[in-house]
């Protein structure tokens, strides 16, 4: 094997080591940072394509030793299938690359294939040209997100495992193609095939690239719905719960007060009639001296149970603060709110109960087309409480001291 040595056998090794390079930098763009084993292979690269035009061994036996040296770290890494992804990928695109060169300079000094081949200078200048253009291909990778984010797509998802079986189809292919340069028979149209064959090969990689980064972002953007759907119903599931939370007692589970000046408001804005009873709970305070304030927790929960009973569909009652509550009861007259609660409280106060229970109240009846606020309302029924509250006192002092008597 004749070696033959010139300046420009080093034209193929500063190219294909700038493109090197630059590979590296989108492969760190994309995620694999492996710089000793790139670093090893841009090297052995180089020596390759310096050797290559010098002996101007066969084609075929120079891509095999290509695939080979690129394929080194692929052999040692932890993400096998995505970086043998970018290895066909990245093979397939230099070898369609320089057999289309070589066609072409062929045509352009009018020889065979084979005879150009044979010329260590035009070996050189046609894996220059090659390394050139995978330079400039890896320049607007780096520069272009879109493109990256598609190789990356492609390699990562499975929607790019069927892609792999046509990169080994273009790799192999293409090797096949190279054994037209060495051969013995060569028509004119060998040359033109070659750089169709080649044109129409790097178009479907480049279509079916996206095609798969189409069919991962269609997929991605459905996955993130169906996460953000499961986000909205979680987080309106915690704001209902939420809300539930505001609108009732952490105590006794009526009402808020919030909730029930809410509640009020609406009722004055349908315009319909309602009445509206103040309660106050006696003996509250005795009770918390008495027993503690357990007992008064207990006591306040018996009363709202009790009352809670005797509400019909659409009454509510709301805890306005302390021993204090608030009954809202829609379509009732205040006669009829007046007789409810007050057979209710006979009924409360007995004696015989386990736990009997006393409470003052007053009540404000809202007639329709009445025109009202609801802070009057609550002071109309609030001053009536009151006053229900002092003759239940004066009752209960004049009983003690006529019995004194």
């Amino acid at each position: 094997m004749e070696i033959r040595l010139a300046w420009y056998l080093f034209l193929p090794v500063c190219c294909s080591v700038f493109s090197g390079l630059l590979e590296y930098l989108v492969m760190s763009v994309l995620g694999y940072p492996n710089r000793g084993r790139q670093l090893a292979r841009i090297g052995m690269t180089a020596v390759l394509v310096m050797i290559w035009p010098a002996t101007v061994f066969p084609l075929p036996i120079f891509y095999v030793l290509f695939y080979l040296i690129r394929g080194i770290d692929v052999i040692f890494s932890r993400r096998y299938m995505e970086e043998q992804f970018h290895l066909n990928l990245g093979v397939a695109n230099i070898m369609a690359l320089h057999l289309a060169c070589i066609a072409v300079l062929a045509l352009i000094n009018e020889t065979a294939m084979r005879d150009l081949l044979q010329d260590p200078f035009w070996c050189a200048v046609s894996l220059s040209i090659a390394f050139v253009i995978s330079a400039v291909e890896s320049l607007l990778v780096f520069k272009f997100s879109t493109a990256s984010t598609v190789l990356s797509s492609a390699a990562r998802s499975e929607e790019g495992r069927p892609f792999m079986a046509f990169l080994w189809f273009c790799t192999v292919y293409l090797l096949m193609d190279s054994v037209l340069c060495i051969g013995e028979e060569e028509s004119f149209y060998t040359p033109l095939f070659l750089i169709g064959s080649s044109a129409v090969l790097m178009i479907l990689l480049i279509l079916f690239l996206w095609n798969i980064h189409t069919i991962v972002k269609s997929n991605y953007v459905k996955d993130e719905n169906a996460r953000l759907e499961i986000e909205l119903t979680l987080k309106n599931q915690i704001a209902g719960e939420l809300r539930r939370l505001s609108e009732r007692d952490s105590l006794t589970g009526v009402y808020s007060r919030r909730y029930g000046l809410e509640f009020l408001e609406n009722l004055i804005k349908k315009n319909a009639p309602f009445s509206l009873v103040y309660l106050d709970l006696d003996h509250l305070k005795q009770i918390n001296d008495r027993e503690g304030h357990e007992a008064g927790d207990r006591y306040l929960k018996i009363f709202a149970e009790a009352i809670g009973r005797q509400l019909l569909k659409g009454e509510i009652t709301v805890r306005m603060g302390g021993d204090e509550f608030m009954l809202l009861l829609p379509e009732c007259s205040e006669k009829d709110a007046r007789e409810r609660i007050a057979v209710f409280r006979r009924e409360a106060a007995r004696k015989d109960r386990q736990t009997p229970i006393y409470f003052s109240f007053g009540v404000a009846g809202f007639a329709a087309g009445e025109s009202g606020e609801a802070s009057e309302l609550i002071s109309r029924a609030d001053r009536e409480m009151y006053l229900d509250k002092r003759r239940s006192y004066v009752q209960r002092e004049g009983f003690n001291h006529a019995g004194q008597l």
